[in-house]
């Protein structure tokens, strides 16, 4: 179990177990994955992608697969349909099986058929499925194939598959943070897919935040134009210094205005609380820093926090959070926090 921690969606895809689970689940294989998932929650987004990548979900949206890797998947297919009928055979079930056999030949007929009429003319190779992501305590700098710069916050990912050098489209999706500084085409807009939120620019700097266990998504503008969309609602332009927050309960999409030099203030390092409730400093923290944080009595834990911190260490944060709010921590080998 211990390799998994270190797949990414594209080996997930090419692990024999792990499909013959999503296809065909039994009880072994089911207990298996599902310990794997309640073990590793830092994995459940790769397992989810690939899962529904394997079950058709997403699979000509977003992803295709490099050839060596499809043929791979396809011989995964067939051995699987030769054991179903062998069992099948033994049981006095020609019939019944049959029909499953034949709905899986007809899932890899259609899914070969649907990779042979989707390859360029040219015989250009498809274009890889590229994957960014950060874990909690880490922030990552890359640059996009046309120039842009991205800036990943904590516990992110970016998932792109542009052709090279020149993509056809420019989109992106993403979940978590990230900040773009957008190069400039008037003939392809940039556009980010986050959750039920679309941002589409031509050139700009702005940063978007999509947390999926947060309530909205937001998306903060320093320079430049940003038309925003969100489902079941028209969209907006947002203007450099202004705010806009989705809120996914309620479909509601509204421009705020907030201070964008705060919300953009991680990139260089400073973590800030304003009036935030308790849940939320945990979080923060939790991503900012890497660390587990355990709450011993929560009745000790009362009102909202507030904070500008520098560079500084979780230890000199919780001292000036902590005297301020009156409660007591211990640091457990670098990893756990447990407030008292």
């Amino acid at each position: 179990m211990k390799k998994y921690t270190h797949y990414g969606i594209q080996d997930f895809l090419k692990e024999e177990s792990f499909v013959r689970w999503v296809l065909h689940p039994d009880p072994n294989n089911e207990k298996f994955w599902e310990d794997f998932i309640s073990q590793h929650p830092d994995m459940v987004r790769k397992v989810k992608t690939a899962r529904e990548i394997i079950l058709g979900i997403r699979y000509q949206e977003e992803y295709e697969l490099p050839e060596k890797d499809k043929q791979q998947m396809l011989e995964m297919l067939k051995k699987h349909q030769r054991s179903h009928y062998l069992y099948a055979k033994s049981k006095g079930n020609e019939r019944w099986i049959g029909r499953l056999v034949a709905s899986i030949l007809l899932f890899a007929g259609g899914l070969f058929a649907w990779y042979e009429m989707s390859k360029p003319a040219t015989l250009i190779p498809p274009a890889p499925l590229v994957v960014k992501h950060t874990k909690k305590g880490e922030k990552l700098t890359f640059k996009l194939p046309d120039g842009t710069m991205v800036t990943l916050n904590a516990n992110s990912m970016l998932i792109y598959q542009w052709s090279q050098p020149t993509p056809d489209n420019r989109e992106v999706k993403l979940q978590g943070e990230a900040f773009f500084e957008v190069a400039k085409d008037t003939a392809r807009p940039f556009v980010i897919t986050s959750g039920e939120v679309q941002t589409t620019v031509l050139g700009t700097q702005f940063n978007v935040r999509a947390y999926e266990d947060e309530p909205g998504i937001q998306v903060a503008v320093v320079s430049g134009k940003v038309q925003v969309a969100g489902k079941e609602t028209g969209a907006i332009t947002l203007l450099p210094q202004e705010v806009g927050l989705y809120k996914k309960k309620e479909h509601v999409l509204e421009a705020t205005e907030e201070p964008v030099e705060d919300i953009i203030a991680w990139q260089h390092n400073i973590l800030i609380f304003d009036q935030d409730a308790a849940g939320e400093v945990w979080k923060k923290l939790e991503d900012w820093y890497g660390v587990n944080i355990i709450i011993r009595n929560k009745q000790n834990i009362k009102g909202r926090y507030s904070g500008k911190f520098h560079n500084q260490s979780l230890e000199e944060v919780l001292d000036g959070i902590s005297f301020a709010s009156g409660f007591d921590y211990e640091i457990v080998d670098k990893k756990n926090v447990i407030i008292k």
